[in-house]
């Protein structure tokens, strides 16, 4: 986890790609508001800007997904390390026995390995605050852009069943105007008085342009109901995005979660074994003390002195948070 957060860009890769999805979503929301309020989308910026958001969805989604599998990998290497470290002692450290063994000085081995555990355990917690973190701050864009987007909605729905109600009153004018023009046609064809004649294609002029206009007035209302409904299909289409990337967002939430929890187990048992090794306790005792008491991680610690994280319970968690999880990503790939 060291590495792939601080060497390969990895929590970098992960902000930016947020940032940047959280920019194009209100982009595309304040492109959709605009067209919904001038009428006007010329230039497709509408349609561009939602393009955007699906394309930029699917990078972060497997950003994501993949940060996910790498912070499990690595939660499951330190709990198998800690174990070999301890020689066995480490399922007794989870289920509190470890306390009641005899103190043993740790060997120069066993040391450099709880410190090396220290270290890694470390990374790992502040690399999962930094990506809760981000996730809570994009869930809340994403509400936000949401809420406006459905209010958009709604306006232009309404819109659209006035324009529907309009192209069909338009329609039924155009009908109208077609007997009594075809009527006077016939009339014309069969008059024989030239003066006659002539006051009937006057008025016959008269009924065609009529029709031309009730038939101006017909291809305006059609414009007018494809604009709105195309407008609302996209506004559709923007929601789903939106509504898909809560659904990443909190399938990765979920399983990070759960994750964590046997993070915050595993730094538990880590700082008992140090203790318990007879080495220095500042570092272990430093281990949980640069995260926000108020963050994602932190919240978790008052619930761990009291013991009220229990490891079978958060196994269960994380069975039911990784079955969602690989259902919605599917497996690792290359073995991540």
């Amino acid at each position: 986890m060291t590495a792939s957060i601080g060497r390969d860009g990895d929590m970098a890769r992960i902000r930016t790609g947020v940032s940047d999805f959280e920019e194009a979503a209100g982009l595309a929301g304040a492109a959709l508001e605009r067209q919904a309020r001038d009428g006007d989308d010329s230039q497709g910026s509408g349609r561009v800007r939602v393009a955007d958001v699906l394309a930029r969805r699917t990078g972060i989604e497997a950003d994501l997904a993949g940060f996910a599998r790498r912070f499990d990998a690595e939660i499951g290497r330190l709990a198998a390390a800690f174990e070999a470290v301890t020689t066995g002692r480490g399922a007794a450290v989870m289920s509190g026995g470890f306390l009641k063994r005899r103190k043993a000085a740790a060997t120069g081995d066993e040391a450099e390995g709880l410190s090396a555990l220290l270290a890694g355990l470390a990374a790992a917690l502040a690399g999962a605050e930094q990506a809760l973190g981000l996730l809570d701050h994009l869930t809340g864009a994403l509400k936000r852009c949401h809420a406006g987007a459905e209010t958009t909605l709604g306006d232009v729905v309404e819109r659209r069943r006035t324009a529907l109600a309009g192209l069909e009153a338009a329609q039924r004018a155009s009908e109208e105007q077609r007997p009594p023009l075809t009527a006077m046609r016939l009339r014309v064809a069969a008059c024989g008085d030239d003066a006659a004649r002539a006051s009937l294609e006057e008025e016959c002029r008269r009924l065609e342009a009529d029709l031309a206009s009730a038939q101006a007035g017909e291809r305006e209302s059609l414009a007018r109901y494809r604009s709105l409904d195309d407008l609302a299909a996209l506004l559709d289409l923007y929601m789903g995005a939106l509504n898909g990337q809560r659904a990443v967002s909190n399938a990765v939430v979920a399983k990070l979660s759960a994750d964590v929890e046997r993070c915050v187990l595993l730094g538990r048992a880590l700082q008992a074994a140090i203790g318990m090794a007879g080495q220095s306790g500042d570092a272990a005792k430093a281990l949980f003390r640069a995260l926000d008491p108020a963050g994602p991680v932190g919240r978790l610690l008052p619930l761990a002195e009291k013991g009220w994280l229990n490891h079978a319970e958060t196994m269960r968690r994380k069975a039911h948070a990784d079955a969602a999880f690989f259902l919605r990503f599917g497996e690792a790939e290359g073995g991540q």
